[in-house]
């Protein structure tokens, strides 16, 4: 298929099945573009021109959130293993500071923290400060 200029797109149809399996480890979606053999532009490009596309990466997106919310749950708890070849304990160690900040970076609409700050003066010449704490996720 061409598009306005006459060369031909590098979109294949067959990504749609792919896109799912793709995001469900945790991937980006520039992991995926680039094991796609294309840009991250030309990701969303076809997400806007490609209704199926869309549709699929949607679906990968909240995999690849649901992995990621998986190793938080999974991770959330320091573990040691003993090694009995080699005689020694193994700490896991979760970092949860990374993790979180990952999520919000991630899955900024459902993991970021808001904060609405409103500022009015009144007839008086006051200042009023009223501050709110918006969750999306609610």
């Amino acid at each position: 298929m061409a598009h306005a200029g006459g060369r031909p797109t590098d979109y294949n149809p067959e990504w749609v099945e792919k896109l799912p399996e793709m995001f469900s480890e945790g991937q980006s979606v520039l992991e995926v573009a680039v094991n796609l053999g294309i840009t991250k532009t030309t990701y969303y490009a076809y997400e806007k021109q490609y209704p199926e596309f869309l549709d699929a990466s949607i679906r990968g997106k909240e995999l690849s959130q649901l992995w990621w919310e998986k190793q938080g749950r999974q991770n959330l708890f320091d573990t040691s293993e003993y090694d009995g070849e080699t005689k020694t304990s193994i700490s896991k160690r979760f970092n949860d500071k990374l993790w979180s900040r990952n999520m919000a970076c991630r899955f900024r609409d459902d993991w970021t923290e808001k904060h609405d700050l409103s500022l009015s003066s009144p007839k008086d010449g006051g200042l009023k400060v009223i501050v709110e704490y918006v969750s999306k996720a609610e």
